[in-house]
C-alpha cells in the first residue's frame, strides 16, 4: 500500500513501477514482481541503508563512495550507480551460495580464495525466488524473456526515464550481466529491463545450457517447507482455501483466530483502510479492515515531512489532506495554517514555515509537524 518512510531530509514516498499497490504480499512475490515499496520496507526492517552499504562494500562494489544517509532507503531499488562487472560479480556470489571471490579479467591471473559474505541458506532462497517464474507473473506474465525451460535465477532493472536497463542471471556454473542503453545517456523510448536487456540474457543462457550444460542448486540443510496462508504468512489450517507452499529459514507462526472475521476474511490493520476502499484493491471479499484499537493516530502527514512550494503550480495543487484514525470523530487545529472545520476531508494550504498540526478527539490528542520551503 502507499507508505511514507521518514528520513533525515523529509518523507520518502516511493511508487511501485506500475504505480499500483497490491496489499499484503510475500517476500517471494515482492522480489519477483519488483515491488519497490516492499523492498524499501524490507530494508527498513533489515537495518537501513548503512547495513546494505556495508554488504555491498563486502562484495567489492567500489562506486558507492557516499554514506548510507546520502543514499537513503532508495539504495535498495538502485539509486546508486554501479559498474556492470562489479554487479555481475555480486550476483556470482549469490551463485556460489554466499561465497565471494574477486573477479579476474585474465584466466591465468591469480585466483583469490573465496570468502563467506552472505548466509548460504538465505542465498539459496534468493536463487529459488529469482528462478520462480510464477512469482513474477503478476508484473511480467508467464511468457516473458525471464521464462526458461531450465532453472535460471534472474532479475531486471530499469532506470528512471528509461535511460538504461539491465538484466542479471546465474546458475551454479555461470553468471551473466547485460546492460542496454545509449552511450550518451539519452533516454530510450519505453524500453525496460524485460524488453531490452532480458532478451539478450535469455539467448546467452539458452546457448550456455545447450553447449556447456547447466544444473541447479541442492537445498542446503535447514530449509523447511510449509503450507501457509498467502496474506497472513502464518501456517495454514487443514484444508484452508488459497494456501500456498513456501520454503522458509524458520517455521512460520501458527495460525490465529483473530486474523479473521466471522465471514472468514483476513483482517488487515486499520492503516490499510484507504487502500481497501480504493480501486486498486483486487483482493475483494478476501480481506477486511480490522477494528480500530481506540488509539488516536495521525496517518498523514507524518512528522517531519518537508514540502517544497512550486510557484508555478496553482493554489489548488498546493493543499495537503489531513488523515487520522480513531474510534470517534477527529478534529484538527493549527496555530499557523487555516483549517476548514466543516470540510469532510480536511486539508490545509501549504505556506512557508514550520507548522504543528494537532488531531483531537474528546479524550485524546496527537501532534505532527511539517516544514514548507518555498523554491
Amino acid at each position: 500500500m502507499p507508505t511514507d518512510f521518514p528520513t533525515s531530509t523529509g518523507i520518502y514516498r516511493p511508487n511501485n513501477y506500475n504505480h499500483r499497490y497490491h496489499g499484503p504480499v510475500s517476500l517471494r512475490n515482492a522480489l519477483g514482481n519488483s515491488l519497490n515499496v516492499a523492498a524499501i520496507r524490507a530494508l527498513q526492517l533489515g537495518g537501513g541503508p548503512d547495513a546494505l552499504l556495508r554488504r555491498l562494500e563486502a562484495l567489492d562494489i567500489t562506486t558507492l563512495d557516499r554514506t548510507g544517509e546520502y543514499f537513503g532507503l532508495g539504495l535498495t531499488i538502485g539509486n546508486g550507480e554501479l559498474r556492470l562487472l562489479e554487479l555481475t560479480n555480486a550476483y556470482a556470489t549469490l551463485g556460489r551460495l554466499g561465497m565471494h571471490r574477486p573477479f579476474r579479467l585474465l584466466e591465468n591471473s591469480r585466483r583469490d580464495a573465496a570468502t563467506p559474505v552472505c548466509d548460504s541458506r538465505a542465498s539459496w532462497l534468493i536463487a529459488d525466488m529469482l528462478a520462480d517464474n510464477h512469482a513474477r507473473s503478476m508484473a511480467f506474465g508467464l511468457y516473458s524473456y525471464l521464462a526458461f525451460d531450465f532453472p535460471v535465477a534472474c532479475k531486471t532493472g530499469t532506470s528512471s526515464g528509461y535511460r538504461d536497463n539491465w538484466a542479471l542471471g546465474y546458475t551454479p556454473e555461470f553468471s551473466v550481466g547485460v546492460w542496454v542503453g545509449n552511450m550518451d545517456g539519452s533516454p530510450m523510448r519505453g524500453i525496460t529491463g524485460v524488453t531490452g536487456a532480458a532478451p539478450a540474457l535469455h539467448e546467452i543462457f539458452k546457448h550456455l545450457h545447450e553447449t556447456r550444460g547447466t544444473t541447479w542448486f541442492q537445498p542446503p540443510a535447514g530449509i523447511s517447507t510449509h503450507r501457509v496462508h498467502p496474506l497472513t504468512g502464518r501456517l495454514a489450517t487443514d484444508g484452508q482455501a488459497g494456501s500456498v507452499i513456501e520454503k522458509c529459514l524458520w517455521p512460520p507462526d501458527a495460525a490465529r483466530p483473530e486474523d479473521f472475521d466471522p465471514a472468514g476474511r483476513v483482517l488487515l490493520p486499520s492503516e490499510y483502510s484507504e487502500w481497501l476502499a480504493s480501486s486498486q484493491n483486487a483482493l475483494g471479499d478476501w480481506v477486511a479492515a480490522a477494528g480500530h484499537d481506540g488509539e488516536l493516530r495521525v496517518l498523514h502527514p507524518p512528522p517531519g515531512t518537508i514540502y517544497y512550494l512550486d510557484p508555478d503550480l496553482p493554489a489548488i495543487s498546493q493543499r495537503l489532506r489531513l488523515r487520522a484514525v480513531a474510534k470517534s470523530s477527529v478534529s484538527w487545529s493549527c496555530q499557523t495554517l487555516p483549517i476548514d472545520a466543516a470540510d469532510k476531508n480536511p486539508s490545509i494550504p501549504l505556506l512557508p514555515g514550520r507548522h504543528v498540526l494537532t488531531a483531537a478527539t474528546a479524550d485524546q490528542h496527537a501532534e505532527t509537524w511539517i516544514e514548507v520551503i518555498e523554491l
